[in-house]
């Protein structure tokens, strides 16, 4: 390979190496938080181009980093109970995946990670288009990109609702979830999502629903693009903490009383798809070694 060719490869490296890396990164022990401490940012979020997490666990960064569940990874006690601090940049338009991708190397630089994978089966839900077919719109603008400041006339309240009391998305918002009319109703709304990434939201809303058990949802939809829907339904689980709670016009009487679709059958009943349980092979990720301390940033 002639000399010319080598620097080419050499700055194509280099180019590929700096995309797939936080502009500005810190990790760090995390120092004693008064009350919830703040873990806030990310793609799909208002501040999509920052990250601040106070204080977290290394397996919740890990998990987040690969996109898993809590019982898909094995390691040492510490990395669920030691807290880090990590403050991080990137480009407003970064994508989950390529988001995924940048925290990965982060962990494994400042942590100095080695891993291997293995599989095991079990219990999961697969998400399937029910036999109504989908009803769910296509997403009209699938990359909103992040709110512009300068725009006052397009910039929605934060806490704006519709006629049932659902969420109003923001401009660069990909989703929201809200309890309306008292604790037990629930509203999603979704501005734009894949049925992967809505696969994904899933495992988070059935865990809640089921009390905090981990849970599994494989997209099976075949459907590709993104889409945008409501989500509308009467919840028997846990309420998130911070969750936001706004009253409900279409609500009469006792909010606790209010009737509705559980979640499983809104899914059916609103979006034409379908929850199904089967079991299936699921990646689980093992830590080999990694350092309390991360290294210097």
């Amino acid at each position: 390979m002639s000399l010319k060719l080598i620097v080419i490869a050499l700055a194509i490296t280099a180019s590929l190496a700096r995309s797939q890396s936080f502009d500005v990164a810190s990790t760090k022990p995390a120092p004693p938080v008064t009350g919830i401490p703040r873990i806030s940012g990310g793609p799909g979020t208002a501040d999509p181009g920052r990250i601040t997490w106070e204080s977290i666990e290394l397996k919740r960064l890990l998990m987040r980093a690969y996109g898993i569940e809590s019982d898909q990874m094995i390691g040492p006690g510490w990395i669920d109970s030691e807290k880090y601090a990590v403050v991080a940049t990137f480009p407003p338009g970064t994508a989950e995946d390529l988001f995924r991708i940048m925290l990965r190397n982060l962990l494994t630089e400042r942590f100095r990670i080695t891993l291997h994978h293995e599989a095991k089966e079990l219990s999961l839900y697969e998400l399937v288009v029910a036999t109504s077919g989908p009803k769910m719109a296509v997403a009209t603008d699938p990359d909103p990109g992040p709110p512009n400041p300068d725009d006052a006339d397009t910039r929605i309240p934060r806490n704006a609702r519709d006629s049932e009391g659902c969420p109003l998305l923001r401009p660069g918002a990909s989703g929201v979830q809200v309890r309306i009319g008292g604790p037990r109703v629930v509203c999603s709304k979704f501005g734009s999502v894949s049925m992967p990434a809505f696969a994904r939201r899933l495992e988070m809303m059935i865990g809640l629903e089921s009390w905090g058990s981990t849970t599994h949802v494989i997209d099976k939809t075949g459907l590709n693009g993104e889409f945008a829907f409501k989500l509308k339904y009467l919840s028997q689980g846990v309420i998130l903490p911070g969750m936001v709670t706004a009253p409900t016009a279409g609500v009469v009487g006792d909010p606790e009383e209010a009737s509705g679709p559980d979640l499983y059958t809104a899914v059916e009943q609103q979006l034409g798809l379908k929850l199904q349980k089967t079991k299936g092979m699921i990646d689980r990720i093992v830590i080999d070694q990694a350092t309390k301390v991360p290294t210097d940033n």
